[in-house]
């Protein structure tokens, strides 16, 4: 049993970060390939087609915009926050008895400062964010409101 203890913190420190870098990896691979597939396809149809002119239009342009940015860094510090509270609110209960877990407390501590401190820094990022790009919100909304 306390080998299979020890190879769950290796399992995660090590081999977890490996396979996600490993599928982003394969995702923007096969994004490449389908793309190269596309405008190899192009030019067998058309060999007249301008290949920058055809990649322009097939790149896809960012779509989201400053203000949706912004929402997702409020809606990110808002969960993360309330996890972390959570966590600290369930440390307080193996602390006052109600559980019986002595070895909880030590990981629900952790784990509450964790989230709580990456939920503080998106909030700080949106509000610091929501200053700083204060120009541009309102650019973006006179030009959502000049299309209507």
């Amino acid at each position: 049993m306390n080998v299979i203890e020890s190879l769950v913190p290796i399992f995660i420190v090590v081999v977890l970060p490996i396979m996600v870098v490993w599928m982003i990896s394969r995702v923007i691979i096969n994004q490449t390939n389908k793309r190269t597939q596309i405008v190899l396809a192009a030019i067998e149809k058309n060999p007249n087609t301008d290949v920058r002119e055809f990649l322009k239009l097939l790149a896809s342009p960012r779509t989201t915009s400053v203000k949706q940015r912004l929402l997702w860094q409020l809606r990110a510090g808002c969960m993360f926050s309330f996890l972390g509270l959570s966590f600290f609110m369930a440390a307080s209960c193996v602390y006052a008895g109600l559980t019986e877990s002595d070895q909880s407390f030590g990981f629900l501590i952790f784990a509450g400062s964790v989230a709580l401190g990456i939920g503080i820094s998106f909030l700080i990022c949106f509000f610091i964010g929501k200053l700083m790009l204060a120009k541009e919100l309102e650019q973006e909304e006179n030009e959502a409101s000049g299309e209507k």
